[in-house]
């Protein structure tokens, strides 16, 4: 029984593979699909590196959508904490919620004006020092 067709449209099996999808080439020599939209970066051909953004005063949006939970950073900040030559797009830290990066989106943008002095942006504190404790007999150094 043959499939029934809208007018014009064709079906996906009389397609050309390469109409389909183009193949990107693998280091391997094998050839694998490209990475689905919303894995891809907003500036196609260029590299967005944490060091671009923190040069540009963006503030870096991360959002997990599991369980919604939402901060925002300065660049400048991240720099300091992170390798500056990494992409601004990959997500900095996993979820204190969840403890996973993988449903983390991160966005990076310069602040609107209505935002500055509005915004809850988070930034580095005081660094504590913590005493570690161990375990010995009575006697050892």
């Amino acid at each position: 029984m043959a499939r029934r067709r809208h007018r014009g449209s064709k079906l996906l099996r009389d397609l050309p593979v390469t109409a389909l999808a183009p193949l990107a080439p693998d280091p391997g020599g094998e050839t694998t699909m490209p990475a689905p939209p919303w894995h891809q970066t907003h500036y196609p051909g260029k590299a967005h590196l944490l060091r671009h953004a923190a040069a540009e005063g963006q503030l870096v949006f991360v959002k997990c959508v599991r369980c919604q939970r939402q901060a925002v950073y300065l660049a400048a900040d991240l720099v300091g904490l992170l390798n500056p030559d990494r992409d601004a797009l990959d997500p900095p830290f996993p979820c204190s919620r969840c403890r996973s990066a993988e449903h983390i989106r991160v966005d990076c943008r310069i602040a609107y004006t209505d935002e500055i002095g509005n915004l809850v942006v988070r930034r580095p504190g005081p660094l504590r020092q913590t005493r570690s404790w161990r375990s010995c007999k009575l006697g050892d150094p």
